[in-house]
């Protein structure tokens, strides 16, 4: 019987902090608020006195004291059904992107122009000078008044027009020398035109050097004159 007084005090202390704890904590901040405001005055107040002496007491305002209750100070709390403190949360900011630069867009080239031909092309280089270009199988003979074509390649080398002629008495070239010995093409194109035409019984069995309508040079070898026929016998070679 001795103990139940101390058990009813213990029993009340502990239904007070109880009770105490179910209050909201935004009331039980604004109480302990209170609390040490008047205690802060109280203070104040005292501490006024002592300095001044006797006097009228005069109480100053009692200084506004702010509490603030964070989650962490109020874990103990039991949930009473109010409101919890949301807590905030910091979402780091995304750094912006580097904006990428643009690419050029490259130039199209513009299409290729032929060139165009040469005005005057090139033609095919042909012989060599003193190239054979034609000579007769053997003897060939011509009547007065006939020619042969120096510069021909048909068989009866152009007859009877040409560059080469017999009229009468003569033999017809625009440029002809004569030769006791047989020339080369070297000889014919070095020799020094003495004449445009020539009697064939002054050159029978010799040679002479003729000249083409195109350039080319020719070896005539005077077989024979028949004066009665008015024919010439002859063996001709020319060259490019």
């Amino acid at each position: 019987m001795s103990d139940m007084p101390e058990r009813n005090r213990a029993a009340g202390s502990g239904g007070g902090l109880e009770r105490f704890r179910q209050i909201p904590v935004e009331i039980r901040a604004a109480i302990i608020g209170g609390i040490i405001a008047v205690i802060g005055g109280l203070i104040t107040a005292v501490v006024t006195l002592a300095a001044d002496g006797p006097g009228p007491l005069a109480v100053p305002p009692s200084p506004t004291v702010t509490v603030t209750v964070t989650a962490s100070e109020a874990g103990d709390t039991e949930d009473t059904g109010g409101p919890s403190p949301t807590p905030t949360t910091e979402r780091p900011v995304p750094s912006p992107s580097p904006t990428p630069s643009p690419s050029p867009t490259p130039t199209p080239s513009p299409p290729a122009v032929p060139s165009p031909p040469a005005a005057d092309e090139a033609e095919p280089a042909g012989p060599a000078p003193g190239t054979l270009r034609r000579a007769s199988a053997g003897p060939m003979s011509l009547y007065s008044g006939d020619c042969v074509d120096l510069d021909s390649t048909e068989p009866a080398w152009g007859a009877p027009r040409g560059d080469f002629c017999v009229d009468g008495i003569y033999l017809m070239n625009e440029e002809m020398s004569t030769f006791d010995r047989e020339p080369e093409f070297a000889d014919c194109q070095a020799a020094t035109a003495s004449t445009n035409q020539v009697s064939p019984f002054e050159v029978m069995g010799q040679w002479v050097c003729a000249r083409s309508s195109e350039g080319r040079f020719a070896r005539v070898f005077v077989v024979d004159y028949e004066q009665t026929a008015w024919k010439l016998t002859f063996e001709l070679t020319v060259w490019e």
